[in-house]
């Protein structure tokens, strides 16, 4: 079973962390034992997203310049949250040097599901979250600048020795204007990314409340019924999509 997920989008703005972050609490509802790695150093969210900020004291870099151990510096969920590796506040040659291959055969036993939230664009952090994943979910909102950006964040990926599966993930998309010709429909984004789709999460104001706030979704919210979706597909059950005439 693959349980290393690259969580990545080219392009950011798209809401690849608020994904990340609420897809975990999905799994967690499903009883199933999660592991974040925010990999945005310098400029990290999932702590902030969950709410867990006062409880970061270390990081995985502290763990890699043996600074803590990786009990040390995870954060432990509490009330319905996964576990957070938080990034480190600033760059050193020691990650490019030993990458994430350290911190993951410490942790990929414990774990159901570990998602690596990589940060945007093609670069250093990418390559290091393509060496260690075994499946990837790339993130799009349903206009072209971002689609461009996804399809070539998945081919980079492959340039960096990833060889493992790729699914697309539609965030924020919204029907009614999809089916007006302002956002592109789902089997365009599809096509131009090149990627299978695993889901649609709809635009739901709440994402983006809950994700200042770091307080889980609501089962009444559009969005978390989406994750939950998303989640037991991953669980290899076999759930329809929700949305006609996309």
């Amino acid at each position: 079973m693959h349980n290393i997920f690259l969580v990545a989008s080219g392009k950011g703005g798209v809401g690849k962390s608020s994904v990340t972050a609420f897809l975990g609490r999905a799994l967690v509802k499903l009883n199933k034992k999660v592991l974040l790695i925010d990999m945005d150093v310098s400029l990290r969210s999932l702590d902030l997203i969950l709410g867990v900020t006062e409880k970061c004291v270390y990081d995985w870099g502290d763990v890699l310049e043996d600074r803590a151990n990786v009990e040390q510096a995870t954060v432990k969920g509490e009330n319905g949250n996964p576990d957070l590796l938080c990034a480190p506040v600033s760059f050193s040659e020691t990650i490019s040097q030993k990458g994430l291959e350290p911190i993951i055969q410490k942790v990929k036993g414990e774990y159901d599901y570990i998602f690596l939230d990589a940060p945007a664009g093609l670069g250093e952090m990418l390559r290091l979250g393509s060496e260690v994943a075994d499946m990837s979910l790339v993130v799009a909102t349903p206009d072209e600048v971002c689609v461009r950006s996804a399809g070539v964040a998945a081919d980079k990926m492959r340039e960096y020795g990833f060889d493992g599966e790729a699914r697309l993930i539609i965030n924020r998309f919204r029907k009614k204007e999809s089916r007006k010709g302002r956002f592109l429909n789902a089997d365009s984004v599809i096509d131009k990314t090149c990627v299978r789709l695993i889901g649609i999460v709809p635009e739901d104001s709440a994402v983006a409340f809950y994700s200042v706030t770091g307080s889980p979704l609501s089962s009444r919210n559009s969005a978390f019924n989406a994750f939950l979706r998303i989640a037991k597909r991953l669980e290899g059950e076999n759930v329809e999509l929700k949305f006609a005439n996309l």
